[in-house]
């Protein structure tokens, strides 16, 4: 039989026990308080608007997310990722070489027709105007059309002019609709951006009067003053020169497409 003291010693460890046991749910509790909530996205992402692109790419891919496709425009370039584990589609837009803007978009434009809770409702539009041209899967993205949403009619009038504007097709607007129009100019317009850089010193895409002065890691040599670009594909950094300027990194002071052999072009008025 325990004496009294053992009882009241036992029963004492116990009541420190389940205080200690309190405070420590407690202390769990204030502390889950302060942590930020995880959010999937774009909304995750704030942090990676402003790094080049160089420092971008891989920033994204550490985090999870797979480069779909890249597109561009005379201004600017637009990049589609996913995020597989978060069922998140996203697109970068990049400007002089950085991330300017990064927002949610829907999961069809990264190709994926179907989400965790079914499929949403830009698929099942991207899927029905399919569906009425007679193709596998539409060619142009959100950014193309501004982001307005379309119905599936609507949507299939943008794509038939995006495709005629792309593969330099007749223009065939037999209903007279806005969103044909629309289409084959933004068509035309990433047709001019994919080719032209194919065409040497003549390439529309670097502007009239630019020529080719160097390779990288080469020196583009001139007298007098002229303006300068360092880059490739459309994605360009420009700089006034006198008496010519090193064609790398280091002289114009940024990398406007990591990882691909750059070029200098010269214009000198």
């Amino acid at each position: 039989m325990k004496s009294s003291a053992t009882v009241t010693a036992t029963a004492s460890k116990r009541r420190i026990r389940t205080r200690a046991g309190i405070s420590t749910l407690v202390c769990s509790a204030l502390l889950a308080s302060t942590w930020p909530a995880q959010a999937a996205g774009a909304d995750d992402l704030r942090d990676v608007v402003g790094l080049k692109g160089r420092d971008g790419e891989p920033t994204l891919e550490r985090r999870g997310y797979t480069h779909i496709d890249t597109a561009k425009s005379s201004t600017a370039a637009y990049s589609y990722w996913w995020n597989n584990a978060d069922k998140a589609c996203i697109r970068v837009t990049t400007r002089d070489g950085r991330y300017a803007e990064i927002i949610n978009t829907d999961a069809s434009d990264c190709g994926q027709t179907r989400k965790e809770t079914g499929m949403s409702d830009g698929a099942k539009v991207a899927i029905a105007a399919a569906a009425i041209l007679g193709v596998a899967a539409l060619a142009h993205k959100s950014h193309h059309r501004g982001d307005r949403q379309f119905d599936e009619r609507q949507t299939a009038d943008f794509e038939r002019g995006y495709r005629d504007g792309l593969y330099h097709n007749s223009y065939h607007n037999y209903s007279n609709s806005s969103e044909y129009n629309d289409g084959y100019s933004q068509g035309s317009d990433e047709r001019r951006q994919q080719s032209g850089y194919r065409y040497g010193n003549r390439n529309p895409d670097y502007g009239p009067g630019w020529s080719l002065c160097a390779s990288e890691g080469g020196f583009c040599n001139f007298r007098g003053a002229g303006q300068v670009r360092f880059g490739i594909d459309g994605r360009f950094v420009t700089r006034r020169a006198f008496n010519g300027i090193a064609c790398d990194e280091n002289a114009f002071g940024d990398d406007p497409a990591y990882g691909k052999r750059k070029q200098c072009f010269l214009r000198q008025d």
